[in-house]
């Protein structure tokens, strides 16, 4: 959601912090200290312990009435800071490990950035390793948890836990025009077979499409993300591919979707004149939904520099 530096400006003035967003002044990353660890990740797993959400550093607050809502940028300016360590921090310092979460990193000036952390609600309980105690976000606040709310928590390893990916492979690359094979996988990482399932993937519309849709993928009306329109493609578990008896997944197995397990290969074909008039400039990422029986909807992206190399 706030994958630009715009739509971070976006929310001065305006939006207030709540059970799914959170802001935090650059200087709090000013040095990593114990201190700095040990609130990081109590944020975290007290997002992923309620219903996730957005951690931004790099904007500060100002009173608006009776609210505090987002105020100027603050950025972080400790250059030593990065993505991994921050992933380092949280995986290293969560038990289970979580990694239910994404690190994007917006530059505002040399020297001054901003650093949103999206994070997924929990599929259990994650305890903070740190001081040992299993918090979750309430309002605007982490509060630590009791045990009745931990046991219950817990009891979400009883859905199904399907991740999806974008695959990308190169099929052609010549001067004027490149082409990528779009591949969606589906990975189950929980303990429940997955029997139904529908999965969107939203593609620029400034692409051309190098796939017609099926009976098994549908093209869906378009969307639009910030100032660029995309295409959705569904593809579904309802809509079995000629000679395909199930699209059921068990426990740890994965699926492409691909021509071997009965869906069409969608290829996405950038010219230089779209890739110079569009998509140079805004640098849209793939994006895609994914629905799941009893599970909440998951979303993801793969950064434009990841699948367009022009």
């Amino acid at each position: 959601m706030y994958d630009s530096l715009e739509t971070v400006q976006a929310l001065n003035g305006i939006v207030e912090e709540s059970l799914n967003l959170e802001f935090k002044a650059g200087r709090a990353l000013a040095d990593i200290t114990p201190e700095s660890r040990g609130t990081l990740v109590k944020e975290v797993t007290a997002f992923a312990n309620a219903a996730g959400g957005t951690i931004i550093y790099g904007i500060g607050e100002q009173v608006d009435g009776e609210r505090n809502v987002a105020g100027d940028l603050e950025p972080v300016t400790n250059g030593r800071v990065t993505k991994d360590q921050l992933t380092a921090i949280i995986t290293s310092n969560t038990d289970p490990v979580f990694t239910g979460f994404d690190i994007n990193v917006l530059t505002v000036a040399e020297g001054q950035r901003i650093i949103v952390i999206n994070v997924e609600q929990g599929d259990t309980a994650y305890q903070n390793r740190l001081d040992k105690k299993y918090y979750q976000r309430r309002g605007t606040a982490c509060e630590a948890m009791y045990d009745f709310a931990i046991r219950d928590v817990m009891n979400r390893r009883k859905a199904p836990r399907l991740v999806a990916e974008l695959l990308i492979r190169n099929q052609q690359r010549q001067a004027n025009e490149h082409r990528y094979r779009l591949v969606p996988k589906l990975r189950n990482e929980g303990l429940f077979t997955v029997h139904h399932w529908c999965l969107y993937v939203d593609i620029p519309t400034e692409t051309r499409l190098g796939m017609q849709p099926t009976q098994s993928v549908v093209q869906r009306p378009p969307v639009r993300y910030q100032q660029l329109q995309y295409d959705r493609f569904e593809y579904s578990s309802e809509r079995l591919p000629p000679a395909t008896n199930s699209l059921r997944l068990l426990p740890d197995q994965e699926l492409e979707l691909t021509v071997q397990s009965g869906f069409p290969d969608l290829d996405l074909i950038v010219t230089q004149d779209h890739f110079r008039r569009r998509l140079e400039a805004l640098e849209p990422p793939l994006r895609w939904s994914l629905y799941v029986d009893d599970a909440p909807q998951k979303k993801g992206e793969t950064p434009f520099e990841d699948w367009c190399t022009f």
